[in-house]
């Protein structure tokens, strides 16, 4: 069978991803399939015209064109992503480009390809979520907050006020009641931290019953306050006719040159005191 150039443009029609060649004027000379809808395009025959021609968005042109043409100048090839997403429809595009060669070893062009990866990020995106949250509460986990500590905490936050809370009876209730109970106590809980603080407060559950919150830019004086309205709205929330009971610690770093884990200690340290002075009061 004779394979001509019309029946190889056919074949290339029902690879999954658009395969398009631009010569060195950064023009398209062919693409299979371009995915005029996931690009927002405004035309299907590319042949002759360039990025700008093509994509709506101009700057996902320029960034397409700019980098065409890198390629063509190095002589090596690229790859990146670019976030296409309408607010109501996610949509990433991966896009290959590597320069193309004549029999001299000059460029005479590029070809790339188009992958629609829009599944696999919103996946890795999830996953992403699932490995960094609590599925109980919904809050940030341990695991996440050694992430933060490592990676995002900066000058800019300073002061940070961070408080350790801890349910108080949970084994009580559990025993009681049973472990459904005990995991509903732990969502009460829970919300008295979501809306008692404010949203640029940042949350996590670092154990069974057992939470910390970092505030950023929070004086002490600011972050105390905070604590009272939390212990204000946990006496007035019960279940099984129990009042919420939580116990709060805190401290507050000024500066980022601190230790974080040793202020993570102050204030698991002054919660493990106030909850021996809970526990006292209720015998």
């Amino acid at each position: 069978m004779d394979i001509t150039v019309d029946f190889f443009k056919q074949i290339l029609d029902y690879v999954p991803s658009c395969v398009y060649f631009k010569d060195t004027d950064c023009k398209y000379v062919y693409a299979s399939r371009y995915p005029g809808d996931p690009m927002d395009a405004e035309k299907y025959d590319v042949n002759g015209l360039t990025d700008f021609d093509i994509i709506k968005d101009k700057e996902a042109a320029q960034h397409a064109y700019n980098l065409t043409k890198q390629v063509i100048k190095t002589g090596k090839g690229v790859s990146f992503v670019n976030d296409f997403s309408l607010p109501d429809k996610p949509i990433f595009l991966d896009f290959k480009m590597e320069p193309v060669r004549d029999k001299n070893n000059k460029i005479i062009g590029v070809i790339g390809i188009l992958s629609d990866i829009t599944e696999r990020i919103l996946l890795e995106k999830k996953l992403e979520t699932y490995a960094r949250t609590d599925s109980l509460t919904g809050l940030y986990n341990r695991f996440y907050l050694d992430y933060w500590q490592s990676n995002e905490m900066q000058p800019s936050l300073f002061p940070l006020y961070i408080i350790a809370a801890d349910c108080d009876n949970l084994k009580q209730m559990n025993d009681n009641y049973g472990h459904h109970i005990g995991d509903e106590y732990i969502r009460l809980s829970t919300s008295v931290l979501r809306v008692s603080l404010p949203e640029k407060a940042i949350k996590f559950r670092s154990g069974g019953d057992e939470f910390i919150a970092i505030i950023p830019n929070t004086t002490k004086e600011e972050g105390d306050k905070l604590i009272s309205n939390m212990q204000t709205m946990a006496e007035n929330i019960t279940i099984k006719g129990n009042k919420i009971s939580i116990s709060f610690g805190s401290s507050c770093m000024n500066s980022i040159t601190e230790n974080f884990e040793d202020a993570l200690k102050k204030a698991d340290k002054k919660m493990y005191e106030q909850k021996k002075e809970h526990h006292k009061k209720k015998k």
